[in-house]
């Protein structure tokens, strides 16, 4: 089964977004995720999960995300969103990867937000890779990327860019060799 890439834009504090909204409107960040999530080996796809508020906060025309598999986590046991998978738990859905990866020809995963799920997802041994949006600024924000240098090492990193008021790059971080050989 494939490994685990976490997803996320985040400012100077690796503050992701405020009032469950992304705190910038980077349209080149947008177009690096589409291009990064969608893209895939032939006849296959890729799955997105993502929490019920990343979920909520796409706008209605993305949603679900187009050319991917998308999965929404929610402790809402009610909860059913046509055309999306839908785990009550990171156990659940942990258990049925295996079955999803095979069903559904899956090639990667990502996992796209919210902050609870970074935090959980990042410390799992099937969590490999980030690809990373780093806003260099501070923009208020209530959530969070988790604490991520001491795991993983970067491995690439873009030139600087600007759009509008922001300078960011993009960033590939891969899990620490001596953090792998100790899993």
């Amino acid at each position: 089964m494939n490994m685990i890439s976490l997803v996320a834009a985040f400012d100077q504090n690796r503050g992701l977004g405020i009032n469950g909204q992304m705190a910038w409107h980077i349209k080149e960040d947008l177009q690096h995720f589409r291009t990064l999530t969608s893209t895939c080996a032939p006849n296959k796809q890729n799955l997105v999960i993502m929490g019920r508020v990343t979920w909520d906060s796409l706008p209605d025309a993305f949603r679900p995300l187009p050319h991917r598999l998308n999965l929404v986590v929610s402790r809402n046991p009610d909860l059913k969103i046509p055309n999306v998978l839908v785990k009550n738990s990171l156990q659940d859905l942990l258990s049925e990867l295996p079955t999803l990866h095979r069903i559904h020809n899956i090639d990667q995963i990502f996992v796209i937000g919210g902050s609870q799920l970074y935090t959980q997802i990042i410390q799992l041994p099937l969590c490999t890779r980030l690809y990373l949006t780093e806003i260099h600024a501070t923009i208020p924000c209530d959530a969070y990327f988790p604490e991520y240098q001491n795991r993983f090492q970067c491995t690439e990193k873009s030139d600087l860019k600007t759009e509008g008021p922001h300078t960011f790059c993009f960033s590939k971080w891969e899990k620490s060799l001596l953090l792998q050989s100790n899993q």
